[in-house]
C-alpha cells in the first residue's frame, strides 16, 4: 500500500456496517482518502475530505460500473476492500429462493465484479482484501447453509483471482472473521444458536471488535503483508478449535 496520502484511494464496499465502518475509520486515520460504497448510503451522499461516501447496488452491473467510474477520477487506488455482505436463511433441504440468490450476488459475485473492474486501475504494490466468514468453516449453520457456502467461494475467489493479479503487483487475500460484536454476526449467531451463547466454544472467551477485525485488514493491506497472498487469515479468538 505504500506512504497513504489524500492522493490515494481505499475502496470499501459495505462501508456503513459495522465492521465495514471500522475499516474506513481506520484507513482514514492512515491518510488514505477512502470511498466508502454502500447500498444503505443515501443517494448523493458525500460525506468529508477523509472519507466520501457513494450508495452502491452490488446487485446492479450498472451501479458498480458507474461507481468504478467516478471512484477511478478521484485518484491512485491503492486498496480495495470488499465488505458487503447480507445473509439469508436456507437450510439444504429448501429450494433457495429470491433472498439466497441475492445473497450470493452480493457476498460473492458483487466482489467478484469490484475486483475484476478496480484491478486495472490500481498500480502495483495495490492489494485486495475480501472480507469472508468463519461461517465457511461451521456447518451447524443449518439454517444459512449458503452463506457460508458463499463465503466458502468468495475464499476459493480470493485464491484464483490472487494468482491471476500477482504477476501485476497485486496481492489478494481474505480474512474471515468470528463471532464479532456487529449486527451482522448477531443475525448469524441468532440463525445457529437461537437463545444460547456461542462464546462457550470460543478460545478467548470473548466476542471479537470490529476495531480488531478493521487492525487485521490494515496488516493485510500494508507493505508488512507483501509476502501474504492468496491467503485466508482466520481472526476468532480460537473457536474454529473446536
Amino acid at each position: 500500500m505504500g506512504n497513504p496520502s489524500p492522493a490515494t484511494i481505499a475502496i470499501v464496499t459495505g462501508g456503513e456496517g459495522g465492521i465495514g465502518a471500522a475499516i474506513v475509520s481506520r484507513l482514514a486515520a492512515l491518510g488514505l482518502r477512502v470511498v466508502s460504497a454502500d447500498i444503505a448510503t443515501a443517494p448523493g451522499a458525500t460525506g468529508d475530505d477523509a472519507v466520501i461516501r457513494r450508495r452502491l447496488d452490488l446487485t446492479d452491473a450498472a451501479s458498480i460500473d458507474a461507481f468504478v467510474e467516478e471512484a477511478g477520477a478521484l485518484g491512485t487506488i491503492v486498496a480495495l476492500v470488499n465488505c458487503a455482505g447480507i445473509i439469508a436463511e436456507c437450510t439444504a433441504e429448501e429450494v433457495p429462493g429470491p433472498g439466497v440468490r441475492r445473497m450470493l450476488d452480493v457476498n460473492l459475485l458483487g466482489a467478484a465484479h469490484m475486483t475484476a473492474a478496480i484491478a486495472p486501475l490500481m498500480t502495483r504494490g495495490g492489494a485486495i482484501v475480501n472480507i469472508s466468514s468463519i461461517s465457511s468453516r461451521l456447518p451447524e449453520l443449518a439454517n444459512a447453509v449458503l452463506y457460508g457456502a458463499s463465503k466458502s467461494a468468495l475464499e476459493t475467489y480470493t485464491r484464483a483471482s490472487a494468482r491471476a493479479l500477482a504477476p501485476k503487483g497485486i496481492r489478494v487475500n481474505s480474512l474471515a472473521p468470528g463471532f464479532i460484536d456487529v449486527a451482522m454476526t448477531d443475525a448469524m449467531r441468532t440463525i445457529a444458536y437461537g437463545e444460547g451463547s456461542p462464546l462457550r466454544r470460543v478460545a478467548a472467551g470473548r466476542m471479537g471488535t470490529a476495531d480488531e477485525i478493521a487492525a487485521c485488514v490494515e496488516f493485510l493491506l500494508s507493505d508488512q503483508a507483501s509476502y501474504v497472498v492468496g491467503a485466508t487469515l482466520v481472526v476468532d479468538g480460537g473457536l474454529a478449535l473446536n
